[in-house]
């Protein structure tokens, strides 16, 4: 008898679990106000803002836009999602020439070759600035707001549906992104850069699924956060090296620079590879754990 009253007690002290639909119109909304506030910031100074975090934002978006069209796919137009594409699309070569100023930079250089260098990329970063600035400029910002409003609207009426499989429908809407991630990285192994690209793509969806639809997930421990982290830099600096190398290559006075940089991209990809072989050879699937 004590004991049914003990298991009681802590029955009533354990925290409820929120409803998928919460939890997904709260990262909805989240994701938004980000992206809101990196496009006002890049607005006002697009030079010191950058691209990077701007992208960022909009990957996640993009990511909570994809769980909440599982649950409400009415309340969310495809066109609203492919406004936020287009954009990231446009963003991605300036923030490919970010990363060639970076490395340049950084590179132990000529003076005149580096002077060459930083000025070709100067000249095509603000030919690109000016487009990117017109589009952020065109980006119907109160049109989404409203179109993420409606939504979450939507999703907090599904949360109080006391029929609703919500729970089952988000937490399979991660599981589909771990199998994409995982039929990738098992033909990495086999494949160019490109697929590793592949992998890398697969695995951010993955990870800013997880992210999203957290509260919803099995707790991850602090090592498990920190290995979805470096296992995606380590990706990141891959595909960074690509874009790094596409830049050395064109230029005579740069080709030494690009055969050693070639031999630390081919071991950094070996290394890659080592660590699909040893996810796939695990017991348990690695980064499969988040999942209830």
């Amino acid at each position: 008898m004590a004991r049914r009253r003990r298991m009681a007690r802590a029955s009533t002290r354990a925290p409820q679990k929120p409803a998928a639909a919460t939890v997904i119109a709260a990262a909805l909304a989240a994701s938004w106000e980000r992206v809101e506030n990196e496009l006002e910031r890049y607005r006002e100074d697009p030079e010191q803002a950058g691209s990077h975090d701007l992208r960022v934002g909009l990957r996640r978006l993009l990511a909570a836009l994809e769980l909440a069209r599982t649950l409400e796919p009415e309340a969310l137009p495809e066109k609203l999602s492919d406004r936020v594409k287009r954009l990231l699309g446009a963003l991605s070569p300036l923030r490919d020439i970010e990363i060639q100023r970076e490395a340049v930079e950084e590179r132990a250089l000529e003076p005149a070759t580096r002077h060459d260098l930083l000025g070709w990329l100067r000249r095509h970063e603000k030919k690109l600035g000016k487009k990117i600035r017109r589009r952020v400029g065109r980006f119907p910002v109160a049109e989404v707001r409203s179109g993420m409003l409606e939504a979450a609207l939507a999703l907090e009426q599904r949360a109080h549906d006391p029929t609703s499989s919500a729970d089952l429908v988000v937490v399979g809407a991660v599981a589909a992104r771990y199998a994409a991630f995982d039929r990738r990285r098992r033909g990495a192994l086999e494949h160019d850069l490109e697929e590793l690209h592949r992998t890398r793509i697969a695995f951010k969806k993955y990870r800013y699924a997880v992210e999203l639809a957290g509260p919803l997930l099995r707790p991850p421990s602090k090592p498990r956060k920190d290995a979805l982290k470096c296992f995606q830099d380590e990706l990141g600096a891959l595909q960074d090296s690509v874009v790094v190398l596409e830049l050395l290559s064109r230029r005579e006075a740069t080709r030494g620079l690009a055969d050693e940089l070639r031999v630390e991209q081919e071991k950094l990809a070996a290394h890659v590879r080592e660590l699909l072989a040893a996810q796939l050879a695990a017991k348990l699937p690695e980064f499969s754990e988040y999942l209830p």
